[in-house]
């Protein structure tokens, strides 16, 4: 089962790119996570020493999400730029 996982993940890397295929394994594995929470009726409480590990964990979710979503906007707007300088170049 693991071997399949890294063996789709580098087919689709190569087909889609990386950030692509980063985004939707963590999407699967949030949708996953969600519905196990469902069935098995909610999540778990955190004792109080728990607290400042789960603080740790969002904060590195935020880094993630924000470090993506500014990489995936340089290269949206690089691709254009790039691709307007070129085109003017051999024009």
């Amino acid at each position: 089962m693991w071997g399949f996982a890294d063996y789709a993940a580098a087919l689709s890397a190569r087909r889609v790119g990386a950030v692509r295929t980063a985004f939707g394994m963590q999407a699967t594995g949030l949708v996953s996570f969600a519905i196990a929470l469902f069935a098995f009726g909610g999540r778990p409480a955190l004792e109080p020493d728990e607290v400042p590990y789960a603080r740790r964990s969002t904060a590195l979710l935020r880094s993630v999400l924000s470090r993506s979503s500014l990489l995936s906007s340089r290269r949206t707007s690089r691709s254009r730029c790039c691709s307007s300088w070129s085109s003017s170049a051999n024009g």
